[in-house]
């Protein structure tokens, strides 16, 4: 049997009024060859719960081919270090720790056993990632140990094309960060050319943090990383909020964010103004599962050039995938939409499809090979862009146990219609849980490969 994914949450969905910031409202056996070392360990939280594993493998590489998915939270965390994989009937995390690497000029160590005043070894490690973060400079690797780091962090240090500055949690979403009370973004990467791989966001805790992960510093990315319950506790206003944001400023030149093998969700409740991956500048959106928030992806401001590929997107109260590219009111003079490709995605359950506002394309964007359905308006585009759009099918994606609020299995049947139906420009190489694209004849629909 496949293993089960389980993901549960809760939300009540409403509609809510559009706003520049946003949107009007918005698995075949698991068979990897190349697992080193693998552990289980359970994590539950808030009801959610979703499944991982090849975090030895994607630690030891750093390459985008390797990169380590799905886990399900619980409060609690156990390792292993025999070369075995454990998986079970029950909602487990399959994680590793892996700080193995000698301390050197270019690694920092984190845990909450440390002391500020450490030189950051690991034997002798920082307590806080803002004091690491103070200390990086390009080329960088800051390990951080499981445990809940009660801060606000705010990253500022370059990192170049060739030595970035990386953040990451030994142990699969074990690094817990939780805000600041008076929060409004819970990490904020200004500096450029930073990673950010591994690391849970939980902001349930916090009535003023509406922002989880936030990338201002332009080439950055945040990978395998779970943020949610973001600004359920915020007002639903003009002000708005986000899972994860790439915002360049508008008129700004940063560029190339990439959220890639993430899990959000609960973000936002209802509100409209609440997304939970928004995307303001050009980059990638890869292998993300996106569900209970106010609206799922949001393509806007000045956005363009932004590839969105085999993401699951459900149960969102409004909008499924969103996109724009304007720099103020929308109008059909001041909208560059130009270069987007939506490709293999699943869009499913959600208060709409996907949408788009009425704008001066220019015959640039690409629509095709997503699995759109049950969506209460599965598409809502402008005329220009439904001349781009292909191989659309309105079909039930037939995931292997659907539940809308999270807790279900959301790999596919092996009956489902999504099955070697992708296309393999832009795909990512492996899916949300590490198997290797394709499997079969061509690339799933999805986030996850049958």
């Amino acid at each position: 049997m496949q293993k089960p994914t389980a993901l549960a949450i809760r939300t009540t969905l409403i509609k809510s009024p559009a706003h520049p910031f946003s949107s009007p409202r918005i698995s075949r056996t698991l068979r990897s060859a190349a697992i080193l070392v693998a552990a289980t360990s359970t994590l539950t939280a808030f009801g959610a719960t979703e499944y991982g594993n090849r975090w030895q493998r994607h630690r030891n590489t750093q390459t985008a081919t390797t990169t380590t998915t799905t886990a399900t939270p619980t409060p609690t965390t156990t390792t292993t270090t025999t070369p075995t994989t454990t998986t079970t009937a029950t909602p487990t995390t399959t994680t590793t720790a892996t700080t193995t690497a000698t301390a050197s000029a270019n690694n920092y160590y984190v845990a909450t056993t440390g002391s500020d005043s450490n030189p950051g070894t690991q034997a002798a490690p920082f307590r806080t990632i803002k004091k690491a973060a103070s200390v990086v400079k390009p080329g960088t690797t800051v390990h951080v140990a499981p445990g809940t780091y009660a801060e606000t962090i705010t990253t500022t240090v370059n990192g170049t094309a060739s030595a970035r500055i990386r953040y990451v949690s030994d142990t699969k979403w074990g690094a817990k960060i939780v805000p600041a009370s008076t929060a409004e973004s819970m990490w904020k990467a200004d500096g450029g050319y930073t990673d950010i791989d591994g690391f849970q966001v939980d902001g349930s805790g916090s009535s003023t943090a509406t922002i989880g992960m936030r990338l201002t510093g332009g080439n950055s990315s945040i990978k395998n990383s779970w943020v949610h319950h973001v600004g359920v506790n915020a007002q639903c206003n003009s002000n708005g909020g986000a899972g994860m944001l790439a915002d360049q400023g508008r008129g700004q030149t940063f560029s190339n964010y990439d959220f890639t093998g993430n899990t959000v969700h609960d973000v936002g409740g209802s509100c409209g103004w609440f997304h939970g991956i928004y995307h303001s500048s050009t980059g990638t959106v890869k292998n993300n599962m996106v569900y209970a928030s106010g609206q799922g992806i949001n393509m806007g401001h000045d956005s363009h050039n932004v590839k969105v590929v085999n993401n699951t997107i459900f149960g969102n109260a409004n909008y499924g995938i969103w996109y724009g590219g304007c720099t103020e009111a929308y109008t059909s003079s001041n909208c560059p939409i130009s270069g987007h490709e939506v490709h293999n995605n699943i869009i499913y359950d959600n208060g709409g499809g996907i949408q788009g506002p009425i704008a001066s394309e220019d015959g640039s964007n690409s629509f095709k090979n997503n699995l759109v359905y049950r969506n209460t308006r599965n598409f809502d585009l402008s005329p220009n862009s439904l001349n781009q759009v292909s191989s659309m099918p309105s079909v039930d994606p037939q995931f292997t146990n659907y539940i809308r609020t999270g807790g279900g299995n959301y790999h596919l049947k092996s009956t489902s219609p999504a099955i070697d139906k992708g296309l393999a420009t832009n795909a990512p190489l492996i899916d949300l849980d590490g198997t290797p694209r394709p499997r079969g004849a061509a690339v799933d629909i999805g986030a996850y490969e049958y």
